[in-house]
Formats: C-alpha cells, structure tokens, sequence
C-alpha cells in the first residue's frame, strides 16, 4: 500500500484528501521458495462390503525475497489426518486439518493464528451400470471455526466503513451430482476409427 487513496479517476495522497480505494502497487522480485508436500492414504480393512482406510497429508512452504524479508501472502504449515470407506456404491470420508500460525509474514501483511478445520463427503453412486453418476454431500468446516486463508486479511487493509462485514467463520454443506464418461476417443470422435 502506498497511502495513495483512488477512484474511477485519479489518485491523491493522504494531504490531499481521501478517496474511496487503498492504492496498492505490486512488482516481480527476484524470491527463493522452498517446501514440501506429503500425502499417504493405507487401506486397513475390508469391512461391510468396503474397504476403511486412513490418509494423512502434510504441505509446507518457505519464501523470502534475495534480501532475505518474507514474500507476502505465503500460508502456514498444514497437517492433518483422516478416515475413509470406500465400496462400489458409496464412499465416506473425514478430515481433520491443522493450519499453524504464521509469524513469517511479509510487508503489509499481519501474522495470522493457526486453526482447525473438519471436512467429511458422503458420495453414492445409485447405478451400478452408470459408475460415473454420483450424488454427494460434501461438508466443510463442520466446526464452524474462524480462520483466515492466507497470512493476511485484505479485508483489514482494504475495508470500507460504509460496507457490510462478511462473517469470516463459515460451514458449508453441498449436494453435488457428478458425471463422468469413460469412452475411448476414437470411438466417441471418429466412429470407432481413426482418422
């Protein structure tokens, strides 16, 4: 942010007066990354029909500029862990997911605590000669925790006082209905042959 305020047509600073937007300019640096991501999923058991498993997943990134300051907008550490049962008609699943707090954050940006999130799907896949339609419900932070995505909240630099806040703590439910159709290219494209 520069502490330039714009509208639809000019900029001034803050002597001058303040206009509707924070006037934000952003430019490449040259920047080191470096992490990982690791995710594993076993299959423990072959139980009512289906097979329960369990996963666990871990991701991690570190970025900073040549100078050696935090390159904005990079998220903590995750790590989590899970359940799931799959059959040939319905799959379940949950998650549990830990974000760490993030203390190494960039210019402008403001550290951020760390926070949980539980996720759980149903899917079921009422015909069995369609595989590929399958209805779910897919449940995410079933907590209903408050948490921010990334090291920074752009709502804090960039809020208005005459605009309505967004609650930030938000449970999601979708139903979804999939499709999916497996046919050779050459069959679905060409007739059954090539050209």
């Amino acid at each position: 942010l520069t502490g330039n305020t714009c509208d639809d047509v000019s900029c001034v600073d803050a002597a001058t007066g303040t206009l509707e937007l924070n006037q934000a300019v952003y430019s490449q640096r040259d920047a080191t990354f470096r992490g990982g991501e690791f995710q594993s999923q076993l299959d423990v058991a072959q139980i009512w029909g289906g097979t329960w498993g369990i996963e666990d997943q871990f991701d991690v990134v570190r970025a900073t500029f040549t100078d050696g300051t935090n390159v904005p907008r990079i998220p903590p550490y995750r790590i989590g862990g899970g359940l799931s049962w799959t059959s040939t008609s319905v799959d379940a699943g949950i998650l549990i997911l830990h974000s760490g707090r993030q203390d190494d954050f960039g210019t402008f940006d403001t550290p951020t605590p760390g926070y949980n999130q539980l996720n759980a799907q149903i899917a079921w896949r009422p015909f069995p000669q369609h595989p590929g339609i399958e209805l779910a419900v897919v449940g995410k932070n079933l907590t209903n925790e408050h948490f921010v995505t990334r090291s920074v909240d752009f709502g804090q630099l960039f809020a208005r006082p005459r605009m309505p806040s967004v609650p930030k703590n938000l449970r999601a439910m979708s139903k979804v209905l999939r499709f999916s159709f497996v046919q050779p290219v050459e069959t679905a494209l060409f007739g059954g042959g090539l050209l």
